[in-house]
């Protein structure tokens, strides 16, 4: 049986993602594909990774809501190695989000400790949320996203 590469379809809105998911073997392309920035629930249940950044509809659906008290994020801790500071070039402020029990958190902000990258799995797939873009080269902000 011929091996199949992992196809990756995203919106062109974040060309940082592009580099992130090469860098793991994925290639652009059509369906089937397993990461996406749109996707059903059934899709996801069916095994498909739905990438979310910020406060989006979509985000407010899979239960990551925004707190009314924005914080301004210039420091991040992340789960691989949470001695090591992750400093922003520019700080943003960004509402504080609330996620359930069902996300597990993998970066945040260092003073708050204020969700930055969560996941949750989904059946046989997963749903992956961002605070902010990632950045055009993919490392910017979170260097430890793969």
């Amino acid at each position: 049986m011929p091996l199949m590469a992992q196809t990756f379809l995203l919106d062109n809105s974040q060309p940082g993602w592009n580099r992130v998911l090469a860098s793991l073997g994925y290639v652009a392309g059509d369906s089937p594909y397993a990461i996406t920035s749109q996707a059903s629930p059934a899709e996801v249940e069916a095994g498909r990774i739905l990438l979310l950044t910020g406060h989006s509809t979509a985000a407010r659906s899979w239960g990551v809501e925004a707190a009314e008290e924005a914080i301004e994020v210039r420091q991040a801790r992340d789960r691989v190695n949470p001695n090591l500071p992750i400093v922003w070039e520019q700080a943003l402020s960004l509402p504080q989000a609330k996620l359930g029990a069902e996300w597990q958190l993998c970066t945040w902000e260092r003073w708050h400790r204020a969700p930055l990258v969560a996941f949750r799995r989904v059946g046989k797939g997963a749903v992956v949320w961002v605070a902010t873009p990632i950045g055009q080269q993919g490392y910017e902000r979170y260097p430890f996203l793969p």
